[in-house]
């Protein structure tokens, strides 16, 4: 089976499993739109649907795709892991910032007033 792009297999297998003869067939078959069909046949089928797909044939996604579904599904899973890490290190990030940003805010609310406190002592005294 041809090796295809990231996260993605072919429609193919998909097309025999089915028994489609046409588009038509395989759209009606898994109850999707032509569109889809379409989408699908040109950039292959999301991994994140190919179990749904099988499971409306009645079939699982190893007799469908065999190991290219296992393979794309652990590839999926490890993208989607580390795209959570990264999101995390965003997100704190962002946290430890926000945070720096208030200790910088207090004290130049702190600074502001003791200025406020002195220039008000400086006019006092003169």
């Amino acid at each position: 089976m041809p090796r295809t792009a990231l996260g993605v297999l072919p429609c193919e297998p998909l097309a025999l499993a089915a028994k489609a003869d046409c588009d038509r067939d395989l759209a009606e078959a898994l109850g999707v739109s032509m569109r889809e069909v379409v989408r699908w046949r040109r950039g292959g089928v999301p991994v994140r649907h190919a179990d749904q797909l099988a499971i409306r044939l009645w079939l699982h996604p190893l007799t469908v795709w065999g190991d290219s579904w296992h393979e794309a599904e652990c590839t999926a899973l490890a993208i989607q892991a580390e795209h959570d890490a990264e999101l995390r290190r965003r997100r704190l990030a962002r946290q430890a910032a926000y945070r720096e940003r208030i200790r910088i805010a207090e004290w130049d609310e702190v600074m502001r007033s003791w200025r406020q406190w002195r220039d008000q002592q400086e006019r006092e005294a003169s």
